[in-house]
């Protein structure tokens, strides 16, 4: 009787998929799980509509701020090693800011920083820097040259800024890349093998294309963020099974 059920909600969830796929409201892979099993693992759609080649289970995709977990987590492991604490001043790592005194480890991880948004300054319609590689202190200026946006602990207010931050911190203790730090803390022992950030240079080929629009009649290619742009913040690409690995 359980089985069946599973069986239905499968159905039931595959039936919504592919209707919102027809609809072109869903093009990508899904895996859905429950108290350990997985309930369906399917993908839709187009991994490149130009060659039409469709979406698979290995397809790798930019997962985004969903990166934000994975910095959160390697900061947490370096305090139960002593290597900082989520107290410490944004002053002990970043003295140049001028307001760094006011603002903690914690106010960057939980977006109460009042830290301005690096990204309010660069979006899609600058290609030619979000495309690309960038120095990180090409970033760093962008955050420090602002005022904060209010005083810190008192609101919260989504910010790409504080994760960024957090990247460097942890490159700043480790003496590693931040990039390493997640791989050894996090892929490696989990076999997320699939996961990565340099997406410009992998020569893996289940890379999937993202798309702003996607239907018959039209097909606009999103524009793929650098991670080195994106980073700490949003800089991680993967498949549906190594997020299920993850979680």
């Amino acid at each position: 009787m359980a089985q069946q059920l599973k069986d239905s909600v499968a159905q039931k969830m595959d039936e919504y998929l592919l209707s919102a796929n027809k609809f072109n409201r869903f093009n990508g892979s899904a895996l859905i799980a429950e108290k350990g099993t997985i309930l369906l693992q399917k993908s839709y759609g187009f991994k490149n509509y130009a060659s039409h080649v469709f979406n698979d289970s290995n397809c790798i995709y930019q997962i985004g701020s969903i990166t934000k977990q994975f910095t959160s987590t390697v900061i947490l492991r370096l305090q139960e090693e002593g290597k900082l604490s989520v107290n410490d001043k944004l002053s002990k790592y970043f003295p140049e800011f001028k307001y760094a005194d006011q603002i903690t480890l914690k106010n960057l991880l939980t977006h109460t920083s009042g830290i301005y948004n690096y990204t309010n300054d660069v979006d899609e319609g600058d290609s030619a820097i979000v495309c690309s590689p960038v120095n990180k202190q090409l970033i760093l200026d962008l955050i420090f040259k602002k005022d904060l946006e209010f005083t810190p602990g008192t609101r919260f207010s989504y910010d790409n800024s504080g994760y960024f931050l957090l990247g460097l911190i942890i490159e700043k203790v480790t003496g590693k890349s931040y990039e390493e730090e997640v791989y050894n803390i996090i892929f490696q022992p989990l076999g997320m093998t699939h996961s990565f950030f340099d997406f410009r240079n992998s020569k893996d080929t289940s890379r999937a294309t993202g798309y702003k629009k996607l239907d018959v009649n039209e097909q606009i290619v999103a524009q793929r963020w650098d991670s080195t742009v994106t980073y700490a913040a949003g800089g991680i690409f993967s498949t549906t099974g190594d997020m299920y690995q993850w979680a």
